[in-house]
């Protein structure tokens, strides 16, 4: 059984031969399981399915759809285990390392350009907000509860350019907002 696993941060797909719920990523961020290679949900008969092509070997995602009914699905994008006995972690090695230490940075970054804008606009409410306080001013209160959903919609979009993208540009537009509203 072959299952995919996708680094939160730097975005990179890979394949294990086995299911593992410790994994981090060689750039340090989270890896989390999409799933074992599959071909339910499919309504094709067997025998119209195309032979296995590059959409299949190097394929992004679990749903296989082709004759090999999963033997071969993912296979370009196997990814090495290794174990670190001194503390017990488990690194997913991606085909390139380096690649995805970049793209980590990268989104780190993005990350931190928006933080320090809504703490650079907000000051104290920032804080605040983020411990779960009270803040006593509902238009500031309702303010960064906007701008931490689209936060955190700039986090979850998948491809790693458009994320970096639009996490500067929201750290751009929360500046530009300080002195029409907040001040």
């Amino acid at each position: 059984m072959r299952y995919y696993y996708r680094c939160n941060d730097c975005l990179v797909t890979s394949t294990l031969e086995e299911y593992r719920q410790d994994l981090a990523c060689v750039c340090g961020g989270h890896v989390c399981c999409l799933g074992p290679v599959t071909d339910k949900g499919r309504w094709v008969r067997k025998e119209l399915r195309p032979e296995c092509d590059n959409r299949c070997l190097n394929a992004r995602g679990p749903n296989c759809d082709c004759k090999c009914n999963g033997r071969n699905h993912g296979i370009g994008l196997a990814g090495i285990v290794e174990m670190t006995f001194d503390g017990g972690a488990v690194i997913l090695r991606p085909l390139k390392p380096e690649e995805s230490v970049k793209r980590a940075e990268d989104y780190r970054a993005a990350k931190a350009a928006v933080e320090q804008a809504l703490a650079d606009v907000f000051g104290r409410d920032w804080d605040a907000y983020r411990a779960g306080q009270y803040i006593p001013n509902s238009g500031i209160y309702w303010a960064l509860k906007a701008w931490t959903a689209e936060y955190a919609d700039a986090q979850s979009l998948r491809t790693h350019k458009n994320r970096v993208k639009r996490l500067y540009q929201l750290a751009d537009r929360i500046r530009e907002k300080r002195t029409a509203v907040y001040s």
